[in-house]
């Protein structure tokens, strides 16, 4: 009969064989057996340490041909909350959004400018000791004709701006360091925004090729200013977040002082303005767009025709929220689509949803006494109807080719 006591030694022994061998195997990767003394620690760390995994709990096709993904973080230690997608069918998720530690709560992604197809999502967050992801989305169906059949472009992933400071005691200048997480772009370029001056580009800089990079912004006015940093291939441009604002403050810093006034007592160098009010939501038209009386083309007719370029206040939004109500003088609302492809907004869009018109009895759009308008040809790509024949160019017969004119 076997005692108890020596039984109880040979499943120790065996337990702690096992465990050495399953950790030498773990860590074979690394070319570094680790101890079996070391053991317990690596597996709390591996399996304790990393961020919990977040969950998805709304998806929406946002402004015809985008998506917004609604989802809760259930971490509080993660380095870095990303978007991945996949075209439906494919295998292999892609990230395409990265920010920093979103330290729990509700968030939500936003991924525009999709082409018609079926796309999946899923959200994930990491730190040192690994990643996690959540549910996968409920399929997004991209199918409005203006959103294009172009295929699918990958940007390279965006950068994060992660501080702001003084070059040594260089007190008029300020060092934008960020996290360059593409592996593919063309190169890095530096945007800058101040009480004064609208955002603009300030510099283009080639390849950054590491984790890290930064730019030097030199010999800078008094003033607030803020950051964004993008990088560029030839799928297009990804932005970073935009910084907090840095206060420069000192008096001697502005050469058109004369004779220096001494720097007045203020805050700490670095310091965060209170919020400046929010800015009005502001609609301007990417191509030639009509503005309707209502949202849509087939049951409003249009109020007016607008060139590229031109902007409008957003006082609202549709019913559907697939269109925005615009002030094009006061007291007259019109309405336009949400697609990008239309048009871009900036500021504060969180307007109010506003009751749709009522729609005129008759069913056309109106049209001028000449509805071919021979001065401007068809577009064929725009969406709009350009020649003003009554059909939007993309499905007017001049943008046909012969054998589908022949109905």
């Amino acid at each position: 009969m076997i005692k108890t006591s020596l039984l109880l030694k040979w499943s120790l022994a065996l337990f702690l064989g096992l465990g050495a061998v399953t950790t030498m195997a773990y860590y074979k990767q690394n070319e570094s057996a680790v101890s079996i003394f070391e053991y317990p620690k690596t597996i709390y760390e591996s399996y304790f340490k990393r961020p919990k995994a977040p969950e998805i709990v709304d998806q929406k096709v946002e402004g015809n041909c985008g998506a917004r993904i609604w989802f809760y973080d259930n971490a509080t230690n993660e380095d870095h909350i990303f978007l991945q997608r996949r075209v439906l069918g494919e295998a292999a998720f892609v990230t395409i959004q990265i920010r920093g530690p979103h330290a729990g709560g509700p968030g939500s992604f936003d991924n525009g400018n999709l082409p018609i197809g079926s796309y999946e999502y899923r959200v994930g967050v990491s730190n040192e000791y690994g990643n996690k992801y959540s549910n996968i989305s409920e399929t997004i169906v991209i199918d409005e004709e203006v959103c294009g059949t172009d295929p699918l472009l990958i940007k390279p992933l965006n950068p994060i701006i992660v501080s702001l400071d003084r070059i040594g005691e260089d007190k008029c200048s300020i060092r934008i360091t960020y996290e360059d997480n593409s592996l593919d772009e063309d190169g890095v370029r530096i945007y800058r925004w101040s009480w004064v001056d609208d955002t603009a580009m300030i510099a283009e800089l080639p390849p950054n090729n590491g984790p890290t990079g930064s730019y030097d912004d030199l010999n800078l006015v008094p003033g607030h200013y803020q950051y964004q940093v993008s990088v560029f291939n030839a799928n297009g441009e990804s932005f970073s977040n935009v910084s907090d604002e840095f206060y420069i403050q000192d008096a001697s810093c502005d050469s058109s002082t004369s004779p220096l006034l001494p720097a007045p007592t203020l805050d700490p160098v670095v310091s965060i303005a209170p919020e400046a009010e929010p800015k009005a939501c502001i609609w301007k038209a990417a191509v030639n767009v009509f503005v309707r009386t209502g949202p849509g083309a087939s049951r409003y007719p249009e109020i007016t025709a607008v060139e590229a370029g031109t902007e409008f206040p957003v006082i609202g939004q549709s019913e559907d929220e697939q269109f925005w109500a615009v002030e094009l003088e006061p007291g007259v609302v019109g309405y336009v689509p949400k697609a990008d492809k239309f048009g871009l907004t900036s500021g504060d869009c969180k307007v109010p949803i506003l009751s749709d018109p009522t729609a005129p009895e008759s069913s056309s759009p109106q049209q001028p006494e000449d509805n071919n308008n021979n001065n401007v040809a068809a577009q064929c790509n725009d969406g709009v109807d350009n020649d003003r024949d009554g059909a939007v160019d993309m499905r007017d017969r001049d943008c046909r080719s012969p054998e589908d004119n022949s109905e």
